[in-house]
C-alpha cells in the first residue's frame, strides 16, 4: 500500500502516515493517546457544569469505545437517577452556552432533536437500553443497550454511572419478556449488519465494494455512506454485545464483575471475553482484534479524506488483505466461535 491510492492529489502525505505507515496494534496505541486527550479536553470543557446531586455526564458511541475519530463530533448524555435536583438537558446546554465561546450544538454530536439523550437509572418505566426513551415508543422504540454498556464516566456521580452499566447489564440479561425483546433486538441488528458485510449495501446505499475494491465515505444525508462502519464494525460490536449476555447467562462472569471489568473498547473486550473462557481459542481472538482494527484504520483513513477535502470519498483498500480480514470477521462472529454451551443466538 502506498500515497497513491489516495484520489486527492492535494492531501498531505504526513496525514496518511497513520494510515499507511503504523501497523495495527500501533495504530491502536495511537488512537488511545489521542482519545485520552479528547476525554481529558472534554472533562475540563465541562467542568463547570452545574449537575444535580444524582446526575453524572457520559461519552457514548466511538468516544466512549474510544475509537473516534476527529471528524466525529462528541456524543454526551446525562445520566441520572429522578430527582426534583436534576438538570434538564437544556438547562446543561444553555449553561454550556452562556460560558463557552461556541454553542453547544457546534461542539457536540446532537442527532436528534438537538438535545443530549438522557438516561434514567432506577425507574421501571425506563429501560437504560432504549435511545432517546422519552421520543421513542412504541413501534418506533430504538434499542441499543450498547449506548450506555460502552461508556466514558466524565465527571458528577459517579455511584449513578455504576447504576447506569448496572441496570443495562441486567436489562440485556433477565429472563423477563422486556429482556427477550432487547436480545431479539440484538440478533436482528447482528443479521443486519452481516449482511452489509456480505453485500456492501447498507439501506440500498454502498458502503463499500470488493470489484473494484472501494470504500466508500460520505456525510451528504441524500446519499449517506460510512465506509466499513456498518458492515465491520458494526458486526463486532453488536456481536460482542451479545456474547457479554452469553458469558452472564451462562455463568462465565457475573453482572457485578463485568460492571467493574467489561472493557468498553472492542479489542480489549474480545481479549477479556476470551479471557473468561467465552471463545474457543486465543489464537482466533487475537486475529480478532487483529481484523477489527484493520477495519477500523481504514474506515478512520475515510473519515481522514473526507475532513480534509470535503468530498465524497472513495477510497481503494488492498483487495487481499480485505478479503483475509473479512474472512477472520466473518467466521469469528458467527455463533460457532462461542463456547459449545447453548446460548440464544443459536436458538
Amino acid at each position: 500500500m502506498g500515497v497513491e491510492r489516495i484520489l486527492h492529489p492535494s492531501f498531505p502525505k504526513e496525514a496518511a502516515e497513520p494510515y499507511l505507515e503504523l501497523d495495527l496494534r500501533g495504530y491502536w496505541v495511537f488512537l488511545g493517546y489521542l482519545n485520552q486527550k479528547y476525554i481529558e479536553d472534554t472533562r475540563e470543557l465541562l467542568a463547570s457544569s452545574p449537575l444535580g446531586p444524582d446526575q453524572c455526564l457520559v461519552l457514548l458511541g466511538s468516544d466512549g469505545k474510544r475509537e473516534r475519530h476527529a471528524q466525529s463530533k462528541t456524543d454526551i448524555a446525562i445520566v441520572q437517577r429522578s430527582s426534583p435536583g436534576n438538570l434538564s438537558s437544556q438547562g446543561f446546554m444553555d449553561s454550556f452556552d452562556r460560558t463557552h465561546i461556541k454553542n453547544f450544538t457546534e461542539v457536540f454530536d446532537l442527532q436528534l432533536f438537538e438535545e443530549p439523550e438522557v438516561k434514567t437509572v432506577g425507574d421501571p418505566t425506563l429501560m437504560v437500553s432504549d435511545a432517546y426513551p422519552y421520543v421513542f415508543a412504541g413501534e418506533k422504540r430504538r434499542i441499543y443497550p450498547d449506548r450506555m454498556l460502552n461508556t466514558v464516566y466524565l465527571l458528577g456521580n459517579q455511584d449513578v454511572y455504576t447504576e447506569a452499566r448496572r441496570q443495562v447489564l441486567r436489562e440485556m440479561t433477565d429472563n423477563d419478556k422486556r429482556s427477550g425483546v432487547i436480545r431479539r433486538e440484538l440478533v436482528k441488528q447482528l443479521k443486519s449488519y452481516r449482511k452489509c458485510m456480505e453485500t456492501g449495501l447498507y439501506r440500498d446505499r454502498p458502503t463499500f465494494t470488493q470489484d473494484p475494491p472501494f470504500q466508500y465515505y460520505d456525510e451528504d444525508p441524500e446519499i449517506y455512506s460510512t465506509g466499513f462502519k456498518i458492515g465491520f464494525l458494526r458486526t463486532m460490536q453488536r456481536f460482542l454485545d451479545i456474547a457479554v449476555v452469553v458469558g452472564i447467562q451462562q455463568g462465565f462472569f457475573s453482572i457485578d464483575e463485568a460492571v467493574v471489568n467489561l472493557p468498553t473498547t472492542s479489542p480489549d473486550r474480545i481479549t477479556y471475553l476470551c479471557g473468561k473462557g467465552l471463545f474457543n481459542g486465543a489464537k482466533r481472538c487475537e486475529g480478532a482484534v487483529d481484523s477489527y482494527l484493520w477495519f477500523l484504520q481504514q474506515y478512520h483513513f475515510a473519515q481522514e479524506l473526507y475532513k480534509r477535502t470535503r468530498h465524497k470519498v472513495k477510497l481503494e483498500f488492498d483487495a487481499g488483505e480485505f478479503q483475509t480480514q473479512m474472512t477472520v470477521m466473518e467466521e469469528f462472529t458467527r455463533k460457532g466461535y462461542l463456547s459449545p454451551k447453548r446460548n440464544f443466538l443459536s436458538q
